[in-house]
């Protein structure tokens, strides 16, 4: 009498199903993050592997070959095992990145922060690194090593990060990211010279994740094999729309789809328990609502037809914000900075200043009107005369190019603002406004750019400003005024006492400056 074979254990895809990773030339980076893992005691998966070295491979020039990383695969097979080796390799091998690790839900950050932890605890030479003791409370979950390394565990909130930059930002749950957090994080990674974003999440369910349309747009854009992106996705094959009800049945029950979407299935993996018998028992128990359990198990997201609108826009400041920020009296200023803007129809000029008023940096628009070359280099001048500025900013990527020359003709410099200062310029806002140092003078037209506002995100890190939002050229000339204080008149160990007599008004359009 015959016997069969015992059917062997089934096991979890190691290749992704959908992946789009850019050409590279060295692995190194990877390589060593996964030798300091070795010697934590952490081993990795095939497919983990494949995470850390394409996400950490790097170009002929050094730098990341993608600027952006995304990595997609369903729930419990253990994705944030890859991003804390690649985290580890960064805190130990770049000595002074700051890094900053961010979740929608506290609990998830905070165990990602303690997992970390771990792993740098698992061996001697490595925890010794430590300096000092990581730090939780007060929302400050940071870990910070000997050779000024830095890594800081949030939840996303409109208003981002205070007082720091970054070189990594790592968004765990990234199928939940809106457009106001984007604007809040993206602009702690201007300052750096190698930044790279990490993307780790699972399928998007436009009707449960309120902001997924980031989330579906990476994908699409990994499909579309455009921009400097390594996208690597672990899902079942789409099933067919028209398929019978028994056919779709017969779809989720196939173990080779299963293995495609879960590569950790049937490892043994410390702190998973991923078998055949837990996706059959689980899928039985999703019996009323099986859509949910092809999102989370097989990796098949739910969209709605207006998916890539979700992510409604949203102002760059709530009312709140707006309500401590806006100061409606005159203030002295002292070390003032003038800064001039257009829009990109060339129908407005605006002329921005900004100084030190105590310990804050206020800023005001002082001209908003028709760009016409001689009206607007009279309001400069005049505002020359009366505030002796300490600089005069122009981008000359604007419109407003055409004022320099005749400024410089009348005798004074104007400091040509590089892309990397507009970016600044934009992150210094943001942090500003939030940490309570920058004030605005009130006045109609910052407000109606206000209510149009949004950012543009560069491909080589960091936002700016997006011009093409609206008419916001008194934002974008008021924010560089506002930066360029700290870049031309840098803090005095002394506090600085408002200038007796230079108080500037605001005004709405076609005026100069009141000061």
């Amino acid at each position: 009498m015959g016997t069969s074979s015992p059917r062997p254990a089934l096991r979890g895809r190691q290749e992704p199903r959908v992946s789009y990773i850019p050409a590279a030339t060295s692995w190194a980076a990877g390589e060593a993050a996964l030798d300091l893992a070795a010697v934590a005691g952490r081993t990795s998966l095939a497919w983990q592997e494949s995470v850390i070295l394409n996400g950490m491979a790097t170009a002929d020039d050094g730098k990341w070959a993608a600027f952006e990383v995304g990595v997609e695969v369903a729930r419990q097979n253990g994705k944030n095992g890859s991003i804390e080796v690649v985290e580890l390799g960064w805190m130990i091998n770049e000595p002074g990145v700051s890094i900053l690790h961010t979740a929608h839900d506290f609990n998830t950050a905070l165990e990602s922060m303690q997992r970390l932890e771990d792993l740098l605890r698992s061996n001697a030479a490595i925890e010794s690194e430590f300096k000092p003791k990581p730090r939780y409370g007060n929302g400050r979950e940071s870990i910070r090593l000997a050779n000024g390394s830095i890594i800081r565990f949030k939840t996303r909130t409109k208003s981002g990060g205070r007082g720091f930059s970054v070189d990594r930002l790592v968004i765990d749950e990234a199928m939940i990211y809106s457009s106001a957090s984007r604007a809040a994080i993206m602009p702690l990674l201007t300052a750096s010279e190698n930044p790279q974003i990490w993307y780790l999440g699972s399928a998007p369910d436009a009707e449960t994740h309120e902001h997924s349309a980031k989330w579906f747009g990476l994908r699409a854009r990994a499909l579309e094999r455009r921009g400097s992106l390594c996208w690597m996705e672990w899902s079942a094959p789409e099933p067919d729309p028209e398929w019978s009800e028994d056919e779709r049945q017969a779809w989720r029950e196939d173990r080779e789809n299963w293995a495609c979407a879960n590569p950790s299935l049937g490892f043994r993996v410390p702190g998973l328990v991923l078998t055949e018998k837990y996706i059959a028992d689980e899928m039985d128990a999703f019996a009323d609502d099986l859509a949910k359990w092809e999102v989370e198990r097989l990796g098949i997201p739910i969209a709605l037809p207006d998916a890539a609108e979700l992510d409604e826009f949203q102002p760059l400041f709530p009312d709140e914000t707006l309500g401590r920020l806006f100061s409606g009296e005159s203030v002295g200023l002292s070390h003032t900075v003038l800064a001039l803007d257009a829009s990109p129809d060339r129908a407005w000029c605006s002329i921005a200043a900004a100084g030190r008023a105590g310990d804050r940096v206020h800023g005001l628009v002082g001209y908003h009107g028709a760009l016409h070359v001689d009206s607007v280099l009279a309001a400069v001048l005049e505002a020359i005369a009366d505030a002796d500025p300490v600089a005069i900013l122009v981008d000359p990527k604007s419109p407003a190019e055409l004022l320099i020359d005749p400024i410089e003709r009348a005798g004074f410099e104007v400091h040509r603002m590089t892309w990397a200062e507009v970016k600044s310029a934009t992150g210094a806002l943001l942090a500003g406004v939030d940490d309570g140092r920058y004030s605005l003078a009130e006045s109609p037209v910052l407000r109606e750019a206000l209510g149009v506002a949004t950012l543009r995100e560069d491909r080589d890190g960091g936002v700016a400003l997006a011009r093409q939002s609206g008419t916001i050229c008194q934002l974008v000339a008021t924010a560089a005024a506002m930066w360029g204080v700290d870049r031309f008149a840098p803090l005095p160990k002394e506090p600085v006492r408002p200038a007796a007599g230079v108080r500037a008004v605001p005004v709405s359009r076609d005026r100069g400056f009141a000061f």
